[in-house]
């Protein structure tokens, strides 16, 4: 059934079962698991601190350096997921099961290449990887 002809009552249904799902994690997480660290250890939230914290990280550049490009991969990636079905169906005009294999071998790639970037960064540097993946970019 194309998504288009989703009847109201499926959809309804599932976002119910999916609430109650989230209701029933959230009850679970507020009255039925304990907090494992003990209250010696424990950190009280302070809001100042978590902003001064966010505001030297964000003024850090070699951390932004870092951040910025596996952000935009995420982005890029997921922008790949919404869009992929309508460009490789509608504009490549491949079938079902031809998108299917074309956007199997994308997640290979994706899934590899995130392999290998780990072994390159521990080797290499984070910083030099980035740099020579800017640099094929």
């Amino acid at each position: 059934m194309p998504p288009t002809s989703l009847r109201p009552a499926l959809v309804v249904g599932l976002f119910g079962m999916l609430a109650i799902a989230a209701l029933l994690s959230l009850r679970m997480i507020c009255f039925v698991l304990s907090e494992t660290l003990p209250a010696a250890q424990r950190q009280r939230f302070d809001m100042a601190d978590g902003m001064r914290g966010a505001k030297r990280l964000l003024g850090d550049r070699a951390f932004m350096a870092l951040t910025f490009p596996g952000g935009f991969a995420m982005a890029s990636f997921f922008v790949f997921i919404a869009s992929g079905p309508f460009v490789y169906t509608q504009a490549f005009g491949l079938s079902p099961t031809g998108f299917s294999l074309a956007f199997a071998v994308n997640a290979i790639g994706f899934f590899a290449a995130s392999q290998l970037a780990a072994g390159f960064g521990q080797r290499f540097g984070a910083g030099r990887v980035v740099r020579g993946q800017a640099a094929v970019a």
